[in-house]
């Protein structure tokens, strides 16, 4: 390669008289090198999750170069092998490219299941605190880690939680909830609590169930066991039982 030769060439005729002509010579045979670089670092573990640009700059010792692809933007599709290749073109039209590799993920995985650290403790229904850990799913990035919730209260059929999952770019998801049945013994009153009365035993339903079975202990001694067919019931002031009569009195735990 060379950006200029010089070479004449002469001729004499049979009269003795000479005639000459110099050309210069240019040889170019090497491709420019060619550079990529994208506009910005990737967002989160060497991926993007917004839109980056490559430029493409170009080298050339002889001819010098010419003309090189303009900045090339991506925002999309999401890929874990995406490329922007561009090329240079040098005076002697040698051309070369080069090419950015693009990990792009601008998607937020999907929540798709809530896991209990527990079952439940009866007839489907949780009756003390339960955690629950959330799964999810991404196609490109992969799942990086999902949330986890506890729920305590209150007393609802229709109870939920709710849990986010992040991806490996940075993405996050929307909270999804899912629901749980959840019951202490008692919704009323409270345990500990001191009640006068006319008082009200009520307790949430559990479904399907035709009956309920209360029962009232003085220590080690069952004192009253009743069939409501309702959630609920209301104690007597007397009542017998076992053969026995019984009554409700101030002061009496």
């Amino acid at each position: 390669d060379t950006t200029g030769v010089s070479i004449t060439c002469s001729a004499t005729n049979g009269a003795g008289l000479t005639g000459s002509y110099t050309a210069t010579i240019k040889i170019d045979k090497t491709p420019p090198a060619v550079a990529a670089a994208p506009d910005r670092q990737p967002d989160v573990n060497g991926w993007y999750k917004r839109q980056l640009t490559a430029s493409f700059t170009g080298r050339d010792a002889t001819s010098g170069v010419a003309s090189c692809t303009s900045p090339l933007p991506y925002a999309g599709p999401d890929t874990a092998s995406g490329q922007l290749t561009g090329t240079c073109r040098d005076r002697a039209g040698n051309q070369s490219s080069a090419t950015v590799a693009v990990k792009y993920d601008a998607t937020a995985p999907d929540v798709t299941g809530a896991v209990p650290n527990r079952r439940p403790d009866r007839y489907g229904w949780y009756n003390r605190p339960v955690e629950f850990g959330f799964a999810g799913a991404d196609a490109t990035s992969g799942v990086a880690s999902c949330s986890t919730a506890t729920y305590s209260g209150p007393n609802s059929e229709q109870a939920s939680v709710a849990g986010t999952c992040s991806d490996n770019a940075g993405n996050a998801s929307a909270p999804r909830p899912f629901g749980l049945r959840y019951s202490r013994p008692l919704v009323t009153p409270a345990s500990g609590q001191n009640v006068s009365l006319p008082f009200v035993l009520d307790w949430v339903s559990v479904e399907g169930a035709r009956f309920y079975n209360v029962q009232v202990w003085k220590g080690r001694r069952k004192v009253l066991s009743v069939w409501p067919s309702a959630s609920s019931y209301r104690p007597k002031r007397t009542w017998r039982f076992g053969g026995e009569r019984y009554s409700l009195r101030s002061g009496t735990r």
